[in-house]
């Protein structure tokens, strides 16, 4: 994110759709140019000066009175302020499903002009926004991809570069607030209708609303994915929720955003990787690229030798501790998943079929006119060791699973990995198998 000085450039004929330019700033610029000799090449650059991102402003805390020396005037606090007076501020991006005030029409100012650092707006599906100023002399987006945020810091595209991104805002009516800092950057932030943040009145403290109970009530939801809800015993050690996704064509990118309720489930990296990698979303081996952040993981990725979901894939799937009772949330807001194909000339042909959240009807693209993805959402507790399958039965068919996996004709999730790991040493394979086998057959009488 922000300015970089060094990168490696690959060859377009491999990047295809994803190719993109090195930003570097104006005046005096020096360049050093290297083969790395697999193909690729390094460029960085000096320059006398480069943009920075401001740094947000400090507040000197007051010393104690004691320590007080010879009274001066008070120096004028700048404190952040509506927008002045003059500056004309407008929203663009990707708006009810189309570019709006930016890209082909960046011209079109548009009607969603914020008065008094006011706009209210009424959104037809999730959409993905900045802001500009009058005849577009300035554009302000987001340090990267942020996630659901309600507030956000803007700053001028002409720091941020390659790495301006736009805040998503949920459909229905959403009123924004914007703040000038001060400092070269603007503060957005929103409330919706449905889930306004301006103070009530003081009431004595209620008694909670939430039942107090002996179980974990897991609810899984997604702007794609149906919803469910599985409800388990308070001395159930793990929860893995599994937004499952098959696809009749293979993909080339997705991104997606899981959060989750900490309070009642625990994320542990450890729970989600195994001896070849992150279990997350399994397909995609070492090309997923994940973080978590506080109670959201950020997921993504894109691969021009393309990904298969078939029937059972896990687009997402996530092991969590139980950590306490009553009702936990997790929600997955899928923001691209993108089908492709390779043409006879080699050249990668993708189309959308998710995109910004919203699903697409793709059939009228050529060569995606039987495009079609499925999707189901599982949530399951603690196997019992050898249930790789979760039926709460150890039969042949955990044998077989694990057979499959140890020729590498299947994938597990984290949940499957450790109950297939019947000998425990850490590895799932032929032996694991065979254990299964002699306890199917009562040659052992525990696993």
């Amino acid at each position: 994110a922000g300015i970089v000085t060094e990168v490696t450039l690959y060859n377009t004929t491999e990047l295809g759709a994803d190719a993109d330019k090195l930003m570097v700033p104006a005046g005096e610029v020096t360049f050093t140019l290297v083969d790395n000799g697999d193909g690729t090449l390094t460029l960085s650059y000096q320059a006398d000066e480069l943009p920075t991102i401001p740094e947000p402003e400090t507040t000197v805390e007051p010393t104690d009175a004691t320590d007080a020396t010879e009274a001066t005037e008070p120096t004028e606090v700048t404190e952040p302020t509506e927008v002045p007076a003059g500056t004309d501020y407008y929203l663009f991006g990707f708006i009810n499903g189309a570019n709006y005030g930016c890209e082909e029409d960046y011209e079109n100012m548009g009607e969603y002009k914020f008065v008094d650092g006011q706009l209210t707006v009424t959104f037809d599906s999730t959409s993905y926004v900045g802001v500009k100023t009058t005849d577009n002399a300035d554009w302000f987006m987001t340090d990267g991809w942020i996630g659901e945020v309600t507030e956000a810091v803007l700053y001028s595209t002409s720091i941020l570069g390659a790495s301006a991104d736009k805040l998503m805002v949920p459909a229905g009516e959403v009123t924004f607030t914007l703040v000038d800092n001060g400092d070269g950057t603007l503060t957005l932030s929103y409330e919706t209708a449905e889930n306004p943040t301006q103070a009530t009145e003081a009431t004595e403290p209620t008694e909670p609303t939430e039942p107090v109970t002996d179980e974990i009530i897991v609810n899984a939801d997604s702007n794609i994915f149906s919803a469910v809800t599985e409800t388990f015993d308070k001395d159930e050690e793990t929860v893995t929720v599994s937004y499952k996704l098959s696809a009749n064509m293979k993909a080339v990118n997705t991104q997606w955003t899981l959060t989750y309720d900490d309070t009642k489930l625990e994320y542990d990296p450890a729970d989600n990787m195994s001896s070849t990698g992150q279990t997350i979303c399994p397909n995609a081996g070492s090309d997923l690229i994940f973080n978590q952040v506080g109670n959201s993981i950020n997921g993504t990725f894109s691969k021009l030798n393309l990904i298969t979901f078939d029937e059972g894939s896990d687009l997402v799937t996530v092991t969590f501790k139980v950590i306490g009772t009553g009702v936990a949330d997790v929600y997955l807001n899928v923001e691209f998943f993108t089908l492709a194909y390779v043409d006879g000339d080699g050249v990668v042909q993708d189309a959308s079929i998710i995109d910004y959240g919203e699903m697409q009807d793709i059939s009228a693209i050529p060569g995606f006119e039987n495009a079609e993805i499925s999707t189901s959402t599982v949530i399951e507790g603690s196997r019992m060791m050898g249930d790789v399958n979760g039926d709460g039965i150890i039969s042949v068919i955990d044998v077989t699973m694990i057979l499959k996996y140890a020729v590498k004709s299947e994938t597990f999730n984290a949940s499957q990995l450790r109950v297939a790991d019947v000998d425990g040493d850490g590895i799932v394979n032929v032996k694991d198998a065979t254990m299964v086998q002699k306890y199917i057959a009562k040659m052992i009488d525990e696993l």
